[in-house]
This record gives C-alpha cells, structure tokens and sequence, in this order.
C-alpha cells in the first residue's frame, strides 16, 4: 500500500536542515553533571556538583544540585539560575564565522560515564563570536552572551546572586 500526498498539505518536507538542528549550544541534564570548568582570560573556574537527597518528616524524598566552588558550597538558587543561563544559549546562526582568538572555554563534565563536551568560543571582527562543539564548527552566537557568561561566572564564584 503506498499514499500519496500533496506537498502543500505536509508543509514540514520543504524545511531546511538548519531548522532541524538543535537550537542550543550544549543543554546538560543538570543532574547529570559532576563539573563544570569555564575558562577565560587565563582563569578556570571550576564548579562542582553532586546530588543531595533530604526527606521530609512524613517521608517524602527530595533531590536538589548542590554546587561548589572553590571548597565553598554556593547557594543552590543562585547556581540553579547560573547554570540555566550558561546552557540556555542559543545559536544565531549556522553559517561559519572567521575565528579569531578562544575567548570563552566551558566543558561540561558528566557523572553518568558520557564524555565531557567542550564549547568553544572564539572573536571575531563583527558581534557574531564563533564556537566549536567538541572541535566541530557549530555556527556562531552574539558576543553579549560572552560579556553576560563572563559576568555571570564571577557572581557566582562570588556567590553572588545571578
């Protein structure tokens, strides 16, 4: 048995491959993660995470993110924001930027056995920075979300709220 069907009435089959491809740069399971390493400007901040569960006095069972820098635990809301932002970030697009110098460098390091993934973002001479996932082009993003990454990782190493 074979339909056939109208282009005009599945407008999905005349999309393109960019529309297809995964928004975001790098987007963790939170609880999947052991480490996160940001590098930039010739510092690694290192964060830590692991899996905390509590029980409640009638039993119920909850698991937050505890997060540490530096030997310091940092305060879970502030990390939880911290973290949504740094893998929220979006492409702007896929075409290929002409890469200048690395200005921003995090590796997600993961508690389950996957292998680590590493973003890498490079200058350019316009606002697009380039990135490399895992050392394959993967488009560019704006170079606000560099400067806000930047600004971020300090507050939180800071504890600071982010």
């Amino acid at each position: 048995l074979v339909y056939k069907i109208a282009a005009s009435k599945v407008t999905w089959v005349s999309t393109s491959l960019e529309k297809l491809e995964y928004e975001y740069i790098l987007k963790p399971k939170t609880d999947k993660l052991s480490s996160v390493d940001v590098t930039y400007d010739g510092k690694t901040y290192s964060f830590t995470t692991e899996q905390k569960t509590s029980t409640d006095d009638d039993g119920n069972e909850t698991t937050s993110t505890a997060a540490t820098y530096d030997g310091e635990e940092l305060n879970s809301s502030y990390f939880d924001n911290y973290i949504s932002a740094l893998t929220s970030v979006t492409r702007g697009g896929t075409e290929s930027v002409s890469a200048g110098d690395e200005v921003l460098k995090v590796t997600y390091n993961y508690n389950n056995g996957k292998s680590s993934d590493t973003a890498v973002y490079y200058a350019s001479d316009t606002t697009k920075v380039a990135v490399k996932v895992n050392g394959t082009d993967y488009g560019y993003v704006y170079d606000s979300h560099v400067s806000q990454t930047k600004t971020n990782t300090e507050k939180i190493a800071a504890n600071e709220k982010v």
